[in-house]
């Protein structure tokens, strides 16, 4: 996926004016990105719009305007972005009630980093978490995982779901089918790229539609990529 780049930004006064708009365009691309693990995980699948968002947002709220300083941000967020043939996904933990109970809880998920999962047919492909959000002790309430997929026809084929397995929390959830989409050829595709306003992020392709036009979706339809 394309990185950020310091000219993909708004200046803060014409982000002012532009921030309601963007933001409502952000829940409703955060709305199919997102998929729910149990009661008390979240994942939210990145793309260039869900991470142009967080960078504003923190520009606006430090009040950051030296080129530098933009640029150091931008690189920073620039890692939540998938590369070629991966799924990128912050991991939100929900937890309520007083203080001390979500810290000893979140304590209890030590070691989530080796129990976070994606399914892809019969094959299960470890998601690889970001290091030193976990010690003995203290988990943080924010995880950032990315999943390499280096079979895409299997993820493309389905079912595809993400399963945490961890001793104290181990939930499951089936990831939703494609949505058929109608190309301008006029042929039903079910479409995954890495654009801001697709819902996943997977490099694909675009002569890779013709090759795939007659592999089965669930059902009697077929897809080239997959969007969900």
């Amino acid at each position: 996926m394309q990185p950020l780049n310091p000219k993909d930004l708004w200046p803060l006064p014409v982000y002012e004016g532009v921030r309601d708009r963007f933001r409502k365009e952000v829940i409703a691309a955060k709305k199919d990105r997102r998929v729910q693990v149990g009661p008390e995980m979240t994942f939210v699948f990145e793309n260039r719009i869900t991470v142009k968002f967080q960078v504003q947002e923190i520009l606006r709220i430090e009040r950051i305007t030296d080129a530098a300083e933009v640029a150091e941000e931008v690189e920073g967020f620039n890692s939540m972005l998938p590369g070629a043939g991966e799924l990128s996904a912050t991991l939100m933990i929900e937890l309520t009630g007083s203080d001390a109970d979500v810290k000893e809880r979140l304590a209890r998920l030590f070691g989530l980093r080796d129990h976070v999962w994606l399914e892809v047919g019969d094959t299960r492909v470890k998601g690889e978490l970001e290091p030193n959000r976990e010690e003995p002790g203290r988990v943080s309430s924010v995880q950032y995982v990315r999943f390499k997929v280096p079979d895409a026809p299997a993820l493309l084929r389905g079912p595809a779901a993400l399963v945490i397995d961890h001793p104290s929390y181990g939930h499951r959830a089936t990831l939703p089918d494609a949505v058929p989409v109608k190309d301008a050829d006029g042929k039903t595709y079910a479409v995954v790229v890495t654009c801001a306003d697709c819902p996943w992020s997977w490099r694909y392709p675009e002569e890779s539609k013709i090759a795939l036009t007659q592999m089965p979706l669930s059902g009697n339809a077929v897809r080239s990529t997959k969007h969900w």
